[in-house]
């Protein structure tokens, strides 16, 4: 090998892609030092926080050691530690998911402990704005995933349970207590946990749901069904020895009689249809059925969670 001192001038190769083995110099407050690329792109890497930082694509893009992005559009799934038989997530993504709780009022007060007291396994939240909106985004959460399969876990403090039902008019929680006995006088509700898991946890699928931004009494992580604004209207009846119907109908509905007044029980035939339909509404662009989904303006795209690392 050469022994002549160089400089980035009088070097004569040129590479357009780095393999991971290439040795750079570098110096610290210590002195010299040499470091691999591969060192510097881990290291890099590192500075974007494990299970926390999302990025959004265009085309989606499989996860790989090289690629160490979750797709969130893909099916609910348990993600399991990489130590584990057929793992393949770090335990920093683990112990960070692990750490997510039901938060309010993350803004200011940010709690997480919802006071209350246990009857058996029933838990009656105290009458407070917070357990209030709380338990009904939770319920809300619930309805919107139509069971309770590996669904949010509730924590006495000591011991985690499993959720089986929700009130959210009662304020109560009900659990499984066929492994122990709920007390005390708190509860905190984690997201991403799985009943008598430590290193794994459960990603629910966000495909579909548009990005909804948390604050204002809203609690990031949970989950809501589309809904449509309340439509009212009135309808005016009358009756009297010479006839019945409608005067006036308002707001969503619409009258169409057999004569001027919308009178019909003195009619020898025909009679009045009191209707409401949106789809009528000019301009409307509804669903083909009453359960269709709600459709913001939208452009569909795939968001991507930083996992830190993937073995395959």
């Amino acid at each position: 090998m050469s022994t002549i001192k160089k400089n980035i001038d009088n070097i004569t190769r040129t590479k357009t892609a780095l393999d991971g083995s290439e040795r750079l110099a570098g110096r610290d407050a210590t002195g010299d030092f040499k470091i691999t690329a591969a060192n510097i792109s881990s290291s890099a890497q590192s500075i974007t926080t494990v299970g926390l930082q999302v990025i959004t694509l265009k085309r989606y893009k499989a996860i790989s050691d090289t690629f160490p992005w979750f797709c969130l559009g893909l099916p609910d799934q348990d993600l399991v530690q990489d130590t584990e038989t057929g793992g393949n997530f770090p335990e920093a993504l683990i112990t960070e998911m692990r750490s997510w709780k039901v938060t309010y009022d993350e803004f200011d007060t940010a709690q997480t402990e919802f006071v209350g007291a246990w009857v058996a396994g029933v838990y009656t939240l105290t009458d407070t704005t917070a357990n209030n909106e709380m338990i009904a985004l939770l319920e809300e959460d619930y309805n919107f995933q139509g069971d309770f399969t590996k669904f949010r876990i509730l924590s006495d403090g000591t011991n985690e349970y499993e959720i089986t039902a929700l009130d959210s008019t009662a304020r109560t929680i009900t659990v499984d207590t066929t492994d122990n006995t709920p007390s005390g006088t708190a509860v905190e509700i984690y997201l991403h946990r799985l009943y008598g898991e430590t290193t794994s946890v459960r990603h629910y699928s966000e495909a579909g749901l548009a990005n909804y931004q948390a604050g204002d009494g809203k609690i990031a992580g949970l989950r809501h069904r589309d809904q449509m604004q309340l439509i009212t209207g009135t309808l005016d009846p009358f009756i009297n020895t010479a006839a019945s119907g409608v005067n006036t109908a308002t707001g969503v509905f619409d009258s169409n009689g057999d004569t001027a007044g919308h009178k019909w029980s003195n009619l020898t035939s025909g009679s009045e249809t009191i209707s409401f339909d949106s789809s009528g509404s000019p301009g409307a662009r509804t669903s083909d059925d009453t359960d269709g989904e709600t459709i913001a303006r939208h452009i569909s795209e795939y968001k991507y969670l930083y996992v830190g690392s993937y073995t395959a």
